[in-house]
């Protein structure tokens, strides 16, 4: 049954438009109908219908340029009668920058903003740059896209369009994926179409896909004869276009359009090969060759331009001496749909255009966008256009790419800011500059959760870095590197020695070192080689003891565990007490590469207070959330799940439990829930699932041999 719409005339006015023609994805070709498909129209059919009745659902549709997944999109708009749908479309240029995809999609909507609670509120618009503050975390704003959507919701059903998602952003497919996962009776749809398998990392791959192939031959046919116009088709030549194409719907027209009568007809002979992936988009090239030159330049600024900014494609065209007139030819020439903006008439088109230009035409189009974007609203956006018109070094554009880097980091942007600092090392003229940069873009993969980009950067960054303090920090990180992946046994020699490295620089900066290599020595003692818990403890301690002024949190908690493990329980006991209230009641720093949550429950072990951890555990919660820390919240939510577990309340117990293992599968980390995974079955009483549980951890050989303890128990019969 239809839901009510309580919205106002003007938006149903907007409504109504959108299902005309979907904001920014173009329209149908001309006179086109989708012939076949009816396994995809069947599946969109039954998403639209489940949304209309209030159910949601999300629909991932996968397939090749051209196999007509755009098409089945604005099959799914048009039959969406009465929706609210919202669009988006990823553009290859915009891929870099964090957030721009949900910013897209969720731009009708952005006025009901000051709806949203303030933790939402301020986490959306920050991601969005609309105002300044700490970096948000990503899961409050998928939680804040999804509170948006579902009130959006309340006055209609609602369908997400999302074309080109492999072009989106990995902060928005995040985003989207977050709120795909948790979509229930909220009368929300979501279709997406990619061109390849999504990342497992983002988990789009577990939503029901379609796997979009070529047309059978009858369909196939019948388009190759709806695209005739009047010409006589020989069935051989029929038959070769079929199996040339191998069915992609948009070869076939193509290449039927393209024809002559005679060759149709077998009186000439076909070209040698015919239009199937980059040769479709050389024939789409042959087409823009012939198009006036003004034309050729302007298709080149609008394949650059986002999507939802049609003024700075005319902004940069007026610097051209360029005018809406200019877009006639490319109208008729069916390379642009006919309409107020600028829309390209298949996003193929987008790709051919910009990857068949040459190097100084792109350079050249790059510098009119960068000078047709505000620098104050997206600066971000010009300092990418500023670095793809760069020609060899620029150390003024990549300090500037460094600046919108940190704004990135701002709104929590890690992989949009990792991005732009490994751009600005790619300009800087320095050696010891670009290594610099080249470090910080690893620290922001490390933040982003991309493990492997950042020891891939760390390892770029490493022989250039010249201040000692940055190559402490270099190997400050590769031990947390390590860490991650669970090869616990060198960590601590690696913080050791950067400690060593940085004392005489920066002897606070030496004890946080110290700290971690503490923290990390006591959670692999298992694994002790050239070093010991006891040793690393002294050393700390040492380290502290020519310290006069008062103690730092980090300081504090550090005296506390290097005594329990050099000195024994007694004489630490009042240095624990201390140490626990002081991470309950003081503001703690981010900076370490070590959760809270870790030094903070052996702290709470050692005394047996429940109390004092689940305090701490809440506070470190809603730090994390606020920050973005979700390294560090991860940890704290499978700790604060021990605490659930110990009281009895298993339900709760087993969301905290799969959130923090979403996290952990967002940000690329190995999966550490196997341990209290098994713990929380066997207190369900899940034998058989525990059981389970039990041989993937003792047929891995990754992190569970990094938990002897849990293997003990797995192979308890």
């Amino acid at each position: 049954m239809d839901r009510p719409h309580s919205r106002s005339s003007a938006l149903d006015t907007a409504t109504a438009a959108q299902q005309r023609a979907p904001a920014g994805l173009g329209r149908p070709s001309a006179g086109s109908r989708i012939i076949g498909r009816d396994v995809e129209k069947a599946a969109i059919d039954q998403l639209i219908s489940a949304v209309r009745d209030g159910v949601s659902g999300t629909l991932v549709l996968i397939g090749e340029p051209g196999i007509g997944k755009t098409e089945l999109l604005h099959y799914a708009a048009v039959s969406a009668g009465g929706f609210h749908v919202a669009t988006a479309v990823g553009v290859e240029s915009e891929s870099r920058l964090g957030f721009a995809g949900l910013h897209q999609l969720l731009l009708p909507y952005l006025d009901r903003v000051d709806e949203l609670p303030e933790p939402q509120q301020e986490a959306l618009t920050t991601a969005f740059g609309l105002r300044a503050g700490d970096p948000p975390d990503r899961f409050l704003i998928g939680l804040a896209a999804l509170t948006l959507l579902n009130g959006v919701a309340a006055a209609g059903p609602v369908l997400c369009v999302v074309d080109d998602g492999q072009w989106l952003d990995r902060e928005s497919l995040e985003a989207v994926a977050f709120v795909c996962r948790r979509l229930q009776m909220d009368g929300i749809g979501v279709l997406l179409a990619l061109r390849g398998e999504p990342d497992p990392a983002v988990g789009l791959g577990a939503f029901h896909t379609l796997r979009i192939g070529g047309l059978p031959d009858v369909d196939a046919g019948r388009l190759v004869a709806s695209r005739l116009a009047g010409r006589r088709l020989d069935p051989r030549v029929g038959q070769r276009i079929v199996a040339d194409t191998g069915g992609n719907p948009l070869a076939l027209s193509e290449v039927v359009d393209g024809l002559s009568a005679d060759q149709l007809a077998g009186r000439m002979p076909l070209p040698a090969g015919l239009p199937l992936g980059s040769r479709l988009e050389s024939l789409f090239l042959s087409r823009i060759r012939d198009l006036p030159t003004a034309t050729r330049s302007l298709l080149l600024l609008i394949s650059i331009a986002p999507t939802n900014d049609p003024a700075a494609v005319w902004r940069a065209a007026a610097a051209w001496q360029l005018t809406p007139s200019d877009a006639d030819a490319a109208v008729a020439a069916e390379i642009l749909t006919d309409g107020p903006e600028p829309v390209f008439r298949h996003p193929l088109i987008r790709t051919a255009v910009y990857s068949r230009a040459t190097p100084a035409a792109r350079r050249r189009a790059h510098a009119a966008m960068a000078e047709a974007t505000d620098p104050d609203r997206d600066g971000d956006r010009r300092a990418w256009h500023l670095a793809e018109a760069a020609v060899g070094p620029d150390d003024d554009v990549a300090a500037e790419l460094e600046a919108a880097a940190d704004s990135g980091r701002q709104r929590g942007g890690w992989t949009a800011a990792a991005a732009l600092l490994l751009r600005a090392a790619s300009l800087s003229s320095d050696p010891g500059a670009r290594a610099a940069r080249l470090f910080a873009s690893a620290q922001a993969q490390l933040r982003a959760g991309d493990l492997q980009a950042a020891r891939l950067r760390l390892l770029e960054s490493r022989p250039d870095l010249r201040s000692p303090l940055l190559r402490a920090e270099a190997a400050r990180a590769e031990a947390f590197l390590l860490f991650a992946s669970g090869r616990l046994a060198t960590v601590p020699v690696l913080l050791l020695e950067a400690a060593s490295t940085a004392a005489p620089l920066s002897p606070s900066t030496a004890r946080e070192i110290l700290f971690e290599a503490l923290v990390t020595g006591i959670i692999g003692h298992h694994e002790q080689r050239d070093w010991t818990v006891v040793g690393i403890a002294r050393t700390a301690l040492d380290a502290l003891g020519g310290v006069t002024a008062q103690l730092s949190v980090t300081e504090t908690l550090m005296a506390a565990l290097a005594t329990r493990h050099a000195a024994g329980h007694e004489q630490a006991a009042p240095l624990l007490r201390a140490a626990l209230l002081a991470l309950c009641t003081a503001e703690l720093p981010s900076h370490t590469n070590l959760s809270w949550a870790i030094p903070g429950s052996f702290a709470a072990a050692e005394l047996w207070d429940d109390v004092h951890r689940k305090r701490l555990l809440q506070k470190l919660i809603a730090d994390e959330r606020r920050r973005g820390d979700l390294g560090s919240l991860h940890n704290s939510l499978r700790r604060y799940t021990r605490c659930d577990i110990a009281e009895g309340d298993l339900a709760t117990a087993e969301l905290r439990h799969a959130e923090a293992s979403d996290i952990s599968v967002a940000i690329g980390m190995p999966d550490y829930g196997f341990a209290l995974r098994s713990e929380l079955l066997a207190w369900q009483g899940r034998e058989a699932e525990l059981r389970a549980v039990a041989a993937d951890v003792l047929g891995a050989s990754g992190p569970a041999r990094t938990a002897p303890r849990t293997a003990t128990w797995c192979a308890t019969p």
